[in-house]
């Protein structure tokens, strides 16, 4: 498994692109897509507890 991350400088904001590759099948990847929305979602929340 493969994870890659970009961070892209847009000024006042930073665009962070994830990509995660090579999952033994259908069923991990989506269980995985899960986990890491999940996560972002909490590490927007303690970044930027207004959003």
């Amino acid at each position: 498994m493969t994870i890659t991350v970009d961070f892209e400088d847009l000024g006042d904001e930073t665009r962070m692109r994830m990509t995660q590759t090579n999952f033994a099948d259908a069923e991990a990847r989506d269980l995985h897509n899960q986990g890491w929305s999940s996560s972002m979602i909490s590490l927007e929340r303690h970044l930027d507890p207004i959003a």
